[in-house]
């Protein structure tokens, strides 16, 4: 019995190893002390900024067209339900029309979206500028983004957001997948790149990566209990994805304000 409780509990020290991210994190429940579905005060984990100006919002319900928001990235952005965060806007903003787009493009990495190379996954052979394709079209007012992939490419995307749309930038951080070997690059990403990138850019981090890392470890669940594969999203991970969007917004604890 010894020895089954020692292996019982080194394997418990070694999951929350796994887990254990940047110093910031303060896990301050226990395993299973929040039950799944449950995502209540997970928002301070993400510590999103307000995204607009209360007077912004005001000015851009008064135009005559919808507020046009963009969800633009790779696979897990193309699972973000347009519909879905169309109607959470529009619950909070009586009398504001907005035209929410999904031009996600699953497969097509950072370096695919500025052109450096062609989108196998969707059958294309050469390079293609999709920014100039996607974006600049539509003219977003409100972007929600995600992508893998380089981060001098993703930050070649925030320059041209920065310098040729007048978009606020919502950036989600990755998610928990069940790819061991991606985890560092993603914690890289997430706590060294993005947070120099946003800063220089003027737009907004919702650290979901931090936050979905919190929601695991009270739930004590494993990361494939919120994925249909290694990587993508099922019904349940969509479900919290849309909250920490929906969280960033349309409100949140942290008053300040990003505008640039």
């Amino acid at each position: 019995m010894r020895i089954k409780t020692v292996l019982v509990a080194a394997a418990a020290s070694l999951l929350v190893g796994c887990f254990t991210p940047k110093s910031q994190w303060m896990a301050v429940q226990q395993p299973g002390a929040r039950s799944p579905g449950d995502y209540s005060g997970l928002e301070s984990f993400l510590a999103t900024p307000k995204l607009v100006t209360a007077g912004q919002v005001k000015r851009w319900c008064r135009q005559k067209s919808p507020v046009r928001v963009l969800i633009w990235g790779q696979s897990i952005a193309e699972q973000f339900s347009a519909e879905a965060i169309k109607q959470q806007l529009q619950s909070t903003r009586d009398g504001c029309e907005f035209e929410v787009r999904n031009a996600a493009r699953g497969g097509c990495v950072a370096q695919c979206l500025t052109g450096e190379i062609p989108w196998r996954a969707g059958g294309v052979a050469q390079p293609v500028d999709y920014f100039a394709k996607d974006v600049i079209p539509f003219r977003p007012q409100l972007v929600i983004f995600h992508v893998y992939g380089s981060h001098i490419a993703y930050n070649e995307l925030m320059a041209r957001f920065h310098q040729e749309t007048k978009a606020r930038v919502l950036l989600l951080t990755d998610h928990i997948s069940a790819q061991p070997d991606t985890q560092s690059w993603s914690d890289t990403m997430a706590w060294q790149h993005l947070p120099v990138i946003a800063a220089d850019h003027g737009f907004v981090i919702a650290d979901s990566r931090l936050a979905w890392r919190q929601y695991l470890y009270e739930t004590n669940l494993p990361p494939q209990a919120l994925l249909r594969d290694k990587v993508h999203l099922n019904q349940e991970g969509e479900a919290l994805y849309l909250y920490f969007i929906s969280h960033a917004l349309v409100g949140g604890k942290n008053s300040s304000v990003a505008v640039r």
